[in-house]
């Protein structure tokens, strides 16, 4: 039986009870039930939670294996590929309750640098919040995977090479040869050759895997659930295998099935089969903007039957604050959306060009 949800207020407070449900699952070698599952991972000290990011199914099992280990006593924490290393700070400060949620968005760059629905990981992050678990930023910071995947890791600068993970390891053919096939199915855009693009995927399994052994080495009454796109953890290949080479620990593997082949036994231990639920609310403005470097963000594109078309914006408008927030990059924009509410409307000031007139700032209100 799969669980059942339904779309959640952003601005409503988190309650857990009326998030969860029942879920089911089999590991690979016998049906079981999914409170059977957690107990027999209950003592590992890494458990991994593969996800396919858009899949809000996949989030719902991520918390409740969360919350079923809290319940077992576990002393977790919680890694996250979504998160990259520079913030942490800005993490752990939000998590004692030091700034707001649209601080923590902002100065986490959350929306610039990871831009999946946020609906779909605000359960998780409000309930570690609200029982104290630990919150780990394991990824690289996207400037070095992206560069490293264009001009190698011999391109980088001496400044740039001292975030890299301590060791990279090549030698495990099996995954170079599966991510030849998906770097082969893909166009190159900002990869230039396989090697590059290997290089890229390994400095993001390795930085995940160093970011995990040293937060549970330093904190040895812990153990960590990370959470992940589904390749870096998929026959423990990703992160999983790395983090055994650093630290020698006992760990699980749990797949959410979805579009991946889950035929071969091999992929991991447990597979779970979340049914599609209905996903948070996610307000959409029908806006496609672009940061200036003079500041505001400009309109480049309203889409039809939206709320912007419904307020009469108009391609080339200049978005200047919203709700009294300063828009200097898209992800400002994302972030009052994320954090509206069903009854809440947005306000924004706007520049508007008038043919032979100049220019004049208005208010536009978006519901």
């Amino acid at each position: 039986m799969g669980m059942m949800g339904q779309g959640m207020d952003r601005g409503a407070p988190f309650d857990s009870a009326a998030f969860m449900g029942d879920l089911n699952g089999f590991n690979t070698d016998a049906i079981s039930d999914f409170s059977d599952i957690i107990d027999d991972i209950k003592d590992k000290k890494v458990v991994y939670v593969g996800e396919q990011h858009d899949d809000y199914g996949h989030h719902r099992v991520q918390l409740e294996v969360i919350r079923s280990l809290y319940d077992r006593g576990v002393k977790i924490s919680v890694g996250m590929e979504m998160f990259q290393r520079p913030f942490q700070p800005v993490i752990d400060s939000y998590m004692k309750g030091e700034i707001s949620e649209r601080e923590f968005l902002k100065d986490s760059e959350y929306f610039d640098r990871w831009s999946y629905n946020y609906g779909f990981y605000r359960p998780i992050i409000q309930f570690c919040k609200e029982n104290f678990i630990p919150l780990v930023a394991l990824n690289m910071k996207k400037e070095i995977s992206r560069k490293v995947a264009k001009v190698g890791i011999d391109g980088l600068s001496p400044e740039e090479k001292e975030l890299l993970p301590d060791e990279i390891d090549r030698s495990n053919s099996i995954y170079e040869a599966r991510l030849n096939e998906i770097y082969a199915m893909h166009a190159r855009g900002a990869v230039d050759g396989f090697n590059n693009f290997f290089s890229s995927q390994l400095i993001w399994d390795e930085t995940m895997s160093e970011t995990a052994y040293k937060f549970l080495k330093d904190n040895p009454e812990r153990h960590m659930v990370v959470l992940a796109g589904v390749g870096h953890i998929m026959y423990g290949d990703g992160i999983p295998d790395r983090v055994a080479r650093r630290g020698g620990w006992d760990q699980s593997l749990i797949i959410n099935a979805g579009s991946i082949d889950i035929s071969d036994n091999d992929i991991g231990d447990y597979i779970l089969f979340p049914e599609k639920i209905m996903e948070p609310f996610s307000y959409k403005a029908g806006v496609a903007l672009k940061a200036l470097e003079s500041g505001g963000l400009l309109v480049e594109k309203i889409f039809d039957g939206t709320p912007a078309e419904t307020a009469e914006m108009k391609k080339g408008d200049v978005v200047l604050t919203v709700n009294g927030n300063t828009m200097k990059t898209v992800g400002d924009f994302r972030i009052e959306t994320a954090l509206k509410n069903t009854d809440e409307s947005l306000t924004l000031e706007i520049v508007r060009k008038k043919f032979l007139f100049g220019a004049k700032t208005i208010q536009v209100t978006l519901k």
